[in-house]
């Protein structure tokens, strides 16, 4: 059995997907601790896991100057960043908490360590005490490689090939300008700087660093990183050899709390009922990312459902202010501020979602084809490319869509089997003892050469 010390942002997409990677752990024995950059405490033992606080996080080490003002106010502002820069500096290394983390890594004397690829003086410090390391990410390849478009686009490979690599070089262009901007403006005391200073202060190897690939502001080579996503899911590219895809992670044992969750339950068992009595489908529309100023898209949503008696609409505003329950809707269509999402999903025959990597595995382990409109943040457009490309939904333009076109989609999707059928093969894929060894393999080989390599 080894002692495992897993790390992660605390975020609540990563914070639900590593739920499962912490039970599988600990179904092949492993001594498990965890812990979050932010205060996730009650969630993670709600779980019935162990959870170790960390120093408190801070997304910015070191306040940036304030902007603003006439060009004297400016000039002085500018000047008192440098003249204190020292000092800042000083502030923002103490603050990114990593003498503390130092000690509890001499305290538990952990075999393995497992940390999100976003806790970036986690890894630098980790890699330098020598303990072996293995990064983890909830998202599909976000780096690099000739023919993969930016996973932050909507470009299709053999489709924009030119596009692609242009793509690239502008957003090389673009950032190194940002960060520029970034480091004068603050004498080199913003977030990716003191990163930077702090990683050459310890010794971490900078040549292990990719500087512009997704997710910013670093990305790693050389350390292994297991992803939370379907390798055969990806689009068509040469996967790094520190890649590993572990499949989707999803904790189907997870405990949902909601003060409303006892009435939210009886709710959803009469539409249950409605829909087993009836026959009807159920359009399951998750799109919390749009619902914050998008009310006119869901209002579209609405629209394309409400003449088929045949369909059921369940939406869920993700604890956005929900103005479209002040309306009079149709007899077929039920508006929640929040929903159990996996419970719904395993009543759901279409999910209508946002493209989050988190409710897109969600789906493929309930077994739910998709109808996708990118929120246009983060990883989404790429999400949604990978499942329209391998035939698991259908994409739409959430800017340009109309009532007709959704309802042309949540119709192609319902009636066309291939996408129930793929959809059906990728969770098929997710269950198979190979892909479910791979963790256990990679973990076991970490712990057994004792190194930061595999």
């Amino acid at each position: 059995m080894a002692k495992i010390l897993l790390i992660c942002s605390g975020f609540s997409g990563i914070l639900n997907s590593s739920f499962e990677l912490i039970q599988r752990l600990q179904a092949e024995g492993h001594g498990v601790t965890y812990t979050t950059l932010l205060d996730t405490q009650e969630k993670v033992e709600k779980q019935g896991f162990r959870y170790l606080p960390l120093a408190q996080w801070h997304k910015d080490p070191v306040a940036p100057p304030t902007p603003g003002g006439d060009i004297l106010k400016r000039i002085s502002t500018l000047l008192s960043t440098y003249i204190n820069a020292k000092k800042r500096r000083a502030i923002g290394l103490e603050q990114l908490g990593q003498a503390p983390f130092l000690k509890t890594l001499d305290t538990l004397q952990p075999d393995l360590v497992l940390i999100d690829i976003e806790c970036h003086e986690y890894i630098f410090t980790t890699y330098v005490s020598g303990h072996p390391l293995l990064l983890i990410s909830q998202w599909f390849n976000g780096q690099y490689a000739k023919g993969l478009p930016l996973i932050s686009t909507l470009m299709i490979p053999q489709v924009d090939n030119e596009k692609i690599e242009d793509s690239w070089r502008q957003r090389q262009k673009q950032f190194r300008k940002l960060y520029l901007k970034r480091r004068v403006l603050t004498a080199g005391t913003d977030r990716r700087s003191l990163l930077l200073y702090y990683a050459n202060q310890i010794g971490f190897p900078l040549s292990s660093l990719e500087y512009y690939n997704w997710p910013s502001p670093f990305t790693f080579t050389g350390i292994p990183i297991l992803h939370f996503t379907d390798e055969t899911l990806e689009l068509p590219h040469k996967i790094p050899a520190n890649h590993h895809y572990l499949g989707p992670m999803v904790f189907e044992k997870r405990q949902d709390y909601h003060p409303d969750l006892p009435s939210i339950k009886n709710k959803l068992s009469e539409i249950y009922a409605k829909k087993q009595v009836s026959g009807s489908k159920l359009i399951y529309c998750s799109v919390s990312t749009m619902a914050g100023g998008n009310g006119n898209f869901l209002q579209k949503v609405i629209e394309a459902c409400a003449h088929e008696p045949n369909w059921i609409l369940v939406i869920a505003l993700g604890g956005h202010p929900d103005q479209l329950r002040q309306q009079e809707l149709p007899d077929n269509t039920f508006i929640f501020s929040w929903l159990p999402q996996l419970e719904v999903l395993r009543h759901t025959d279409c999910s209508l979602n946002h493209a989050g990597i988190n409710t897109i595995n969600e789906c493929i382990i309930c077994e739910v084809p998709m109808v996708l409109y990118s929120g246009e943040k983060y990883d989404q457009n790429g999400c949604a490319v990978r499942m329209a490309y391998h035939q698991l939904g259908v994409m739409g333009d959430r800017k340009k869509t109309t009532p007709i076109l959704i309802h042309q989609d949540i119709s192609e999707v319902l009636n066309n089997p291939i996408y129930k059928e793929k959809v059906a093969n990728a969770r098929e894929r997710s269950y198979s003892k190979p892909v479910r060894q791979r963790l256990i393999d990679l973990v076991n080989t970490a712990v057994k050469k004792n190194t930061q390599s595999i």
